[in-house]
């Protein structure tokens, strides 16, 4: 619905202090990264507790915002110990979280947390409809699926005003 014009963001993955070196050196505006859990890249490198810290502390020196991934889907056995991780991370200063299952936006919810939410391409949304009914839940950014045309983009921004990626 929204016509204004925005610069490109460019979002890098920083998913150790290399990447989130090279990421600052050569321009990003933003860097996702993960912690040691409850993210779809957990078998690459990610960030301990004490690196988190540093990692924010670094990007927000340079003004680059950090997309921290809570992008897991969840099984019943992780609800508790992801509840005890938001509580571990919820006082690091990111400028948003991604996410791909619907319980671990409940679980955010439910712990307080109000920094922007991400919606993550690994959930495959394609029309303005699922773009609406995830805005509506609270979601601020969708990184649309990969398979949805430039044609369909158009669509979807024309009856949204959720930030789209």
């Amino acid at each position: 619905m929204s016509t204004i014009e925005k610069k490109p963001e460019l979002i890098a993955p920083a998913g150790n202090f290399d990447k989130l070196h090279f990421a600052i050196t050569y321009g990003a505006d933003a860097v996702y990264f993960g912690g040691n859990e409850f993210n779809l890249r957990v078998k690459t490198q990610n960030f301990d507790r004490e690196e988190l810290a540093k990692a924010v502390d670094l990007c927000s020196a340079n003004n680059v915002k950090t997309i921290f991934l809570m992008n897991a889907f969840l099984h019943e056995s992780d609800l508790n110990t992801v509840k005890a991780f938001i509580n571990e991370i919820k006082d690091f200063t990111f400028s948003a979280i991604m996410i791909s299952d619907p319980g671990m936006l409940l679980l955010l919810q439910e712990e307080g947390i109000s920094i922007p939410l991400h919606l993550s391409t690994q959930v495959s949304t394609l029309n303005h409809k699922a773009v609406n009914f995830w805005h509506n839940q609270g979601i601020n950014r969708i990184v649309l699926g990969r398979e949805v045309t430039l044609n369909e983009i158009k669509v979807i921004k024309e009856y949204s005003d959720c930030e789209i990626e």
